[in-house]
């Protein structure tokens, strides 16, 4: 169903007639939706990858799942704990941290999911360098 130039929005209207021809109808909007959810973080980025000034890793953006909301951000890693939780907005910041000492480099996947079950992924490469360029 092609819903553009409706903003994503879409009216619907059942009738339903009987025998003795009484008709009855219901009409609502509702939103077909199948946009990715967009995942962008905030970390400082150079051309090696997303670049950390601190051993206990802070991963942090936002998430964009317009027009519904947000129902879950996950990392691939047990180190890390959701510490600014956006489910429940269409568009939040969100917040991992690590309380374990990292080094060198280490590299996490980011997922999150819409209330449509539309989903965003997101990998990245990260640089742990104590001392600040």
């Amino acid at each position: 169903m092609d819903t553009e130039g409706f903003g994503g929005y879409t009216r619907i209207k059942i009738v339903a007639t009987d025998r003795t021809y009484t008709t009855t109808g219901f009409s609502d909007v509702f939103i077909v939706n199948n946009r990715a959810v967009i995942i962008e973080l905030g970390n400082y980025q150079d051309p090696g990858g997303y670049f950390l000034t601190t051993q206990n890793p802070v991963i942090f953006g936002v998430v964009d799942a317009t027009p519904i909301n947000i129902t879950q951000i996950s990392i691939n890693s047990q180190d890390f704990n959701l510490t600014r939780d956006p489910t429940g907005r269409t568009r939040g910041l969100f917040e991992f941290r690590s309380n374990l000492n990292y080094s060198g480099n280490f590299s996490v996947s980011l997922a999150a999911v819409d209330e449509a079950g539309n989903t965003g992924n997101l990998s990245a490469s990260f640089l742990v360098d104590p001392v600040p360029r």
